[in-house]
């Protein structure tokens, strides 16, 4: 039976009769007990009427008869013979308090009352004193005039202290009144009778209720027998039922009962037994098909294992090929080809990455890892990473870290980079104006760790409360417009979500259609123990800076850590308030330094900064521009006036050194790269390449031999085996699933050939991505894991890391910078003379072209122009000026044209930058460099 059973069915049952029994039996003895109360009651008043009416007989007999007696007396004035009467009446009835005659005239002749009655066996009272009670007669409170009355009379009052019934008689002759005789009898023989009355009454009440309450003890206690008995019956088949409901919880299996009460208890048995039949017959049922479902999650798994491979191999010959294609000279419709290729092949392998992401969620494959990160720093990769896309749709992108976020946390940093990545490129994908905000706080904290909370809210489409509720399911979008227009497969967000459970945390959102949606998750992280960057030091006290930036949110943040460190600071959102400002300012009133937007919503940074030079508190004011990540300001006229340029999504860190460097008078450079400069010490090296596929190995080769190193193929681990024994390589990229001898067991053969003597770094290839590969390649001896398609900035990051001098690279880092470093003109594009001939000869009037569609609002010519236009510009290697191509292109295909104007400005400059820069090249026309 289980523990939380305290109060038994026997008991409860038992309990309830006896309830029952007893409230039965205290309505019967209170019953009885009113009723007899009502019977006294009715008998009391009888004997009172009984005892009463005996009184005034006695008292009505003794008034007549001394009326009789005392006619005689009176007519022949024998004062003393009526005193005597009235004396003796008194004496022989010992109920008389007091007696009374009193003559017609008003004369008292007899009184005798409790303070004149002689007690038996005392003298003769004085005359004297007689004749003085007499005269205190008056002391009895009497009707006026009651001696003249012919009438007898008999009424209850009160004298000397007590209840007395007061009996009056004329004394007439002939009608005459000669007198009247009063007495007054005592009410005790009436009050004692009454108290006898209660006192049997009470005696019988008790009595009564004695026998009664034995009674009703004895039928209780023969019902609580009977009662005890019948739940016994009913209890006992219910135990049954308990006991083998315990055992089947305990997985015993052919559980039955017998019940034989020929009640409903028998019909429950009988019933019971047939639905723990049928349930075991289901449990038979459901461990067959769960057997069979462990299998096929099984065969799942490794299906999922072996597509994976099988997908990613001639994913990795397209993708590779696709990129040693776009680092060659091409025309610009060839490069546009190959580009659109390169997408479309991207595009595919971020849905082969979620399906399998998902595929291992729901095989319960997906591991997180618990290692030191500084969130802030993932959050910044992600944005920078981002900002590129939301640049392209003018979008701002703006973050903002918590000052009470922990600097380092122990937890999963690529998890919270995939959710933060999900959410912000879907806000980016579903926002066409706006701004996108993200924000990192501290959510809780104790001894343990910390749960982090992130936001990321756009001002995109929104999302409507009935689509809410389907919007974290697998495959699962709003509509079918939205697969349509952006693409996906809806499992971003399921995946999301189960990352941030996994994590500890949660994922919600708060959306309305047509304003834009916030999204939030938290994930709980661990303290830890590495070490933490030394603390931003205060600038010097007493500075003044002025913040002059068209994002809201990006002046609120700036404005938050200028104070933080030490400055005071003004703030605009528009450039002409911000001049107003500085002209009102007196000599000993100005700033130290400015920070400035490049994008100002209403004047030109270039207008912005000649005003400001104007302006007489700011001709020596430092000034920083901030940029668009991937894009310049344009500031060819007043490029010497910018102390430097920090692009947006702002690393605060940079704007803090460029502010220590203005005030130190060392001098900060414009625009300063981000990237990794990478080591070059070891190229020239050679490598191995191991792997069945033909085309692998050519990719591989040629992005090796790209980067600067020899290499060698080898088809499957034997013959890698061999060429290891037989040759020296810096390094062995080995493919794991293999013919003849695959890459695990080759890795286990070099391991155990080498010995102590010397250790070649082995590089895992392959396209498994299940749970769980890094371990078994790291447990078959190899150093490393490379995922397929096999990318070069990852292969030159993984060399560097093992070959380099200055070890390994900040992986995340690099590949960002990589993806949004654009140079004007690219060094590393072979281009032929005809090539930049045509390109210079035919570009302008494309230009011309394009702006004459600007100027009549064609958004179909616009966008055939800057398509034209782009796709002469990668030709060439003009990359920032192939992005404003692109952007245009973009702008006008959503029908957004009011950029369009200053776009064709900005494209014009960056031609003529080309032109100069062409004019360095060897293989510029001599007759065009002579121009």
């Amino acid at each position: 039976m289980s523990n939380a059973i305290r109060t038994t069915l026997k008991r409860k049952l038992v309990r309830l009769v006896l309830g029952v029994l007893s409230l039965v039996a205290f309505s019967i003895i209170s019953l009885i007990a009113w009723l007899n109360l009502q019977t006294e009651h009715a008998r009391l008043a009888d004997i009172e009427q009984q005892v009463r009416a005996n009184i005034a007989d006695k008292a009505n007999s003794l008034v007549e008869n001394q009326a009789l007696a005392l006619r005689g007396f009176v007519s022949d004035n024998a004062f003393t013979d009526v005193q005597k009467v009235v004396e003796s009446a008194a004496e022989h009835d010992h109920d008389i308090v007091y007696g009374l005659f009193v003559s017609a005239d008003g004369t008292p002749w007899a009184y005798v009352s409790p303070s004149t009655k002689r007690l038996p066996g005392a003298p003769e009272p004085d005359p004297t004193e007689a004749k003085i009670a007499l005269e205190r007669w008056r002391e009895l409170s009497l009707p006026p005039d009651i001696w003249r009355s012919k009438d007898s009379a008999q009424t209850m009052g009160r004298q000397f202290n007590q209840d007395l019934l007061e009996v009056s008689r004329p004394v007439l002759d002939e009608n005459e009144v000669l007198g009247m005789i009063r007495y007054g009898f005592s009410t005790e023989p009436l009050n004692r009778a009454l108290v006898q009355v209660r006192v049997e009454s009470a005696h019988a009440l008790r009595l009564t209720l004695t026998w009664v309450a034995l009674a009703v003890l004895v039928c209780t206690l023969l019902g609580f027998v009977l009662v005890n008995r019948e739940a016994s019956r009913i209890v006992r088949p219910l135990m049954q039922l308990t006991q083998a409901t315990d055992r089947i919880a305990n997985g015993e299996k052919g559980v039955r009962v017998s019940v034989e009460t020929n009640d409903e208890l028998q019909a429950l048995g009988g019933a019971f037994n047939h639905m723990q039949q049928a349930n075991e017959d289901a449990m038979q049922k459901l461990s067959d098909a769960m057997e069979a479902a462990l299998e096929a999650s099984r065969l799942k798994s490794e299906f999922l294992a072996n597509m994976s491979h099988e997908i990613r191999t001639p994913m990795n010959g397209v993708i590779g090929m696709i990129r040693l294609i776009l680092k060659m000279p091409l025309e610009g419709k060839l490069r546009r080809y190959a580009e659109t290729v390169d997408t479309s092949a991207s595009a595919l392998m971020t849905i082969i990455n979620d399906v399998l992401d998902f595929s291992k969620m729901e095989a319960g494959k997906y591991t997180l890892q618990s290692v030191p990160f500084d969130p802030g720093t993932v959050l910044q990769e992600v944005a920078e990473l981002l900002s590129g896309r939301a640049y392209d749709k003018a979008i701002e992108l703006v973050y903002r870290r918590g000052a009470d976020v922990p600097q380092i946390v122990t937890g999963d940093p690529d998890r919270y980079r995939q959710i933060l990545n999900n959410l912000v490129g879907n806000a980016i994908k579903f926002t066409d104006h706006g701004e996108i905000f993200v924000e990192l706080t501290l959510d809780h904290a104790d001894e343990d760790g910390y749960t982090l909370r992130t936001i990321v809210q756009d001002t995109g489409i929104g999302i409507s409360k009935e689509d809410q509720e389907k919007l974290f399911n697998a495959f699962s979008q709003v509509d079918g417009s939205m697969v349509r227009q952006h693409g996906g497969t809806g499992l971003g967000l399921a995946i999301s979500k189960r990352l941030a459970d996994m994590m500890g945390g949660q994922v919600g959102l708060v959306s309305e259609r047509g304003v834009g949606s916030k999204f939030w998750f938290t994930i709980t992280v661990k303290r830890s123990q590495a070490p933490t960057r030394a603390a931003l030091s205060s600038l010097p006290q007493g500075r003044r800076a002025i913040v002059v930036e068209g994002s809201r949110r990006w002046c609120r943040i700036i404005e938050e850590h200028l104070v933080a460190w030490g400055l005071h600071c003004d703030v605009f959102q528009d450039g002409k308030p911000a001049l107003e400002r500085l002209q009102g300012l007196g000599p000993d009133e100005g700033y130290d330094i400015a920070v400035v937007g490049a994008q100002l919503r209403d004047v030109a940074i270039e207008a912005f900064v000649k005003g400001l030079r104007k302006k007489y508190s700011a001709k020596q004011l430092p000034l920083i521009v901030l940029t668009q990540l991937g894009a310049t300001a344009t500031l060819s006229e007043v490029e010497k006036e910018v102390a430097a340029q920090i692009a947006k999504p702002l690393r605060l860190s940079e704007l803090y050194d460029c502010i220590v460097g203005t005030f130190a008078g060392t001098g900060i450079p414009v625009q300063a790269p981000r990237a990794k400069t990478r080591s070059v010490k070891n190229r020239g090296k050679r490598i191995l390449v191991v792997d069945d596929n033909d085309i692998n190995q050519f990719v591989a080769t040629e992005q090796i031999e790209t980067l600067g190193f020899g290499a060698d193929v080898a088809s499957n681990g034997a013959e890698a085996v061999e060429k290891i024994k037989a040759g020296t390589y810096a390094i062995v990229l080995m493919d794991c699933q293999m013919p003849v001898m695959d890459g695990y067991t080759a890795a286990r053969t070099v391991r155990e050939w080498e010995g102590n003597q010397r250790h070649i770094p082995i590089i895992a290839l392959t396209a498994h991505a299940m749970a769980g590969e890094r371990d078994k390649v790291l447990a078959a001896g190899m150093d490393d894991y490379l995922s397929k398609p096999l990318r070069t900035h990852a292969l030159e990051r993984m060399l560097d890391r093992y070959l380099g001098e200055d070890g390994p690279a900040n992986d995340v880092e690099a590949t960002q910078e990589e993806q949004v470093e654009r140079p004007e003109l690219d060094a590393t594009i072979e281009r032929s003379p005809k090539l930049i001939e045509l390109f210079i000869s035919r570009v302008p009037d494309n230009l011309c072209e394009l702006e004459n569609a600007i100027k009549t609002q064609d958004a179909r010519r616009v966008r055939e122009k800057a398509h034209k236009l782009k796709g002469s510009c990668l030709a060439l290697g003009a990359e920032v000026m192939a992005y404003e191509a692109e952007a245009l292109q973009f702008e006008s295909e959503q029908g957004h044209l009011e950029k369009a104007a200053e776009r064709a400005k900005v494209l014009w400059e960056q031609y003529d930058r080309v032109c100069v820069l062409l004019q360095r090249d060897p293989a510029m026309p001599a007759r065009m460099t002579a121009e």
